[in-house]
């Protein structure tokens, strides 16, 4: 009976710091390269206002990178920055269909990812909260997403 009591709000055992970067930095890398993409996208749509669509959600997109990174650097580990990728190396089609199909399969796999540590209670309370808000703002883009891939088929 004590121990459900404890684990709410953070009491009983939690990740170490080192256990955080690990579980942490893969969602990191797996962002980085979700942004890469979209840059792909929104440079090669045909369809200019998707395009800007999906421009004008990628300032909380960077932003939820950031607080990944924060969480590792937090904890003591490091992150890849994501200047290893390139944009030419980067290849979701041609057409806009395919583009926003493949777009949308590398959120919805972010999403899982996201949602699975979120769902991992062992978290601190710092990044429980974080990745909370990063899941909220993937499903948001995974809704538009959904509705540009409509509009375009």
């Amino acid at each position: 009976m004590i121990n459900p009591i404890l684990n709410k709000g953070g009491f009983g055992k939690s990740y170490t710091r080192e256990e955080t970067v690990r579980r942490i930095r893969p969602l990191a890398e797996l962002h980085h390269r979700l942004v890469y993409a979209y840059l792909y996208a929104i440079e090669h749509l045909s369809d200019r206002e998707v395009a800007a669509e999906l421009d004008a959600l990628q300032p909380e997109n960077r932003t939820d990178g950031a607080k990944l990174m924060e969480v590792i650097y937090a904890n003591g580990g490091y992150a890849s920055t994501g200047a290893e990728l390139q944009l030419e190396q980067m290849d979701l089609g041609k057409d806009d269909a395919s583009i926003l199909r493949k777009l949308l399969e590398l959120e919805e796999t972010f999403y899982n990812q996201v949602k699975k540590e979120y769902e991992d209670k062992n978290h601190q309370i710092r990044t429980l909260a974080i990745l909370e808000n990063v899941l909220r703002h993937s499903e948001e883009r995974l809704k538009k997403l959904k509705t540009l891939q409509k509009q375009t088929v």
